[in-house]
């Protein structure tokens, strides 16, 4: 039922009389119901037969019909022009709300994508709806709400009230579908799933730990043949890494998306972890000295400065010029075998 059809015609000047006779005649039907009604009830006090009780029945349920059919469509399309402001109000604060719930969902969005996950196609289309219903909304309510609080007809005495009608239906049918997506939005939990494993991608980390093992297999090998002591962690991470590798490859072999109670994500996550703690400083520390080393060495030492100091002895007698080399090497082994002396007390 458009109120519109007879009460907006196209002359302007002819709004005002045309709509006050509509009014008049919505009121009137009002209360020609309200007074059938009133008479029904009446009649229903007295005593009357069966066939006035029926008569009565089908007075009232014709009166109901006419009040659901008629006064109800005319009542919602005054209400158009009654409740202008409201109907404004509530597109302008829903849009608003809707403006903070994208925004939220959006956060959700951009932060899902960060962590690699796929976007619901609901949560998509969703997006996608609010963009298009919100810019409608924002150019609905600067352009056209505008332009019709600035026009006035007859001299300015009078709002053009065809324009105010059909704004304010508008911005009621807008305001509907702006409060469904904003019931939409509560309807799912999360905005985005986890994405699907990539293989290929664990496939080529695992090769690389594989390398890096080898490498580092090699240096301790070495370090052991020095007689160097291995670090600790370099021990456990050698442990560690065989049996991450082997799960991999299970893992592959399988095609499973839980390999000996781990989930693709913490398979992957271990393996990054060994690559990134393989970058040792270091894989060894030489070995704690050997006390029993170095005193049979002072003691070698002493013997050749005993054997050294007799042949000086002999040239000297002999009046034969000591080379200067051999005395600051006299010299020297004097004062090492002295701090050795202290350092074995």
């Amino acid at each position: 039922f458009n109120l519109s059809v007879f009460v907006f015609p196209k002359k302007k000047k002819k709004n005002l009389p045309l709509i006050s006779s509509s009014i008049v005649f919505f009121f009137a039907i009002l209360v020609l119901l309200l007074c059938i009604i009133s008479v029904c009830f009446e009649i229903s006090k007295k005593k009357k037969s069966k066939k006035q009780k029926m008569a009565v029945d089908c007075v009232v349920a014709i009166a109901a019909k006419i009040g659901e059919y008629l006064v109800a469509p005319i009542g919602r399309q005054l209400g158009y022009l009654i409740f202008y402001n409201n109907n404004i109000d509530a597109l302008r604060n829903q849009a608003e709300k809707l403006k903070n719930v994208e925004a939220d969902v959006q956060g959700f969005v951009d932060a899902a994508v960060r962590n690699g996950e796929v976007i619901r196609q609901t949560v998509q289309t969703w997006l996608g709806r609010v963009a298009v219903v919100v810019k409608e909304s924002d150019e609905f309510l600067k352009d056209q709400v505008k332009a019709n609080q600035m026009c006035f007809g007859g001299g300015g005495s009078c709002p053009d009230l065809k324009s105010r009608y059909q704004v304010s239906r508008k911005a009621k049918k807008k305001t509907l579908v702006v409060d469904e997506l904003i019931r939409d939005r509560e309807e799912y939990d999360r905005v985005s799933i986890p994405a699907p494993p990539n293989i290929d991608s664990l496939r080529n980390q695992v090769a690389k730990l594989k390398i890096v093992q080898v490498d580092v297999q090699g240096l301790v090998e070495d370090a052991e043949r020095k007689g160097e002591v291995i670090l600790q962690t370099v021990q456990l991470w050698l442990e560690r890494v065989p049996v991450i590798v082997e799960e991999s490859e299970k893992f592959f072999k399988e095609n499973q998306m839980c390999v000996g109670g781990r989930s693709f994500p913490q398979l992957k996550s271990l393996v990054d972890e060994l690559l990134h703690d393989s970058k040792f400083d270091r894989v060894s520390l030489p070995a704690p000295p050997n006390i029993d080393s170095l005193k049979n060495q002072v003691a070698k030492l002493k013997n050749v400065q005993v054997d050294v100091r007799g042949l000086v002895e002999d040239a000297e007698r002999k009046g034969e010029v000591i080379l200067q080399t051999v005395q600051h090497w006299l010299e020297r082994v004097a004062m090492v075998v002295e701090e050795s002396e202290k350092f074995f007390k």
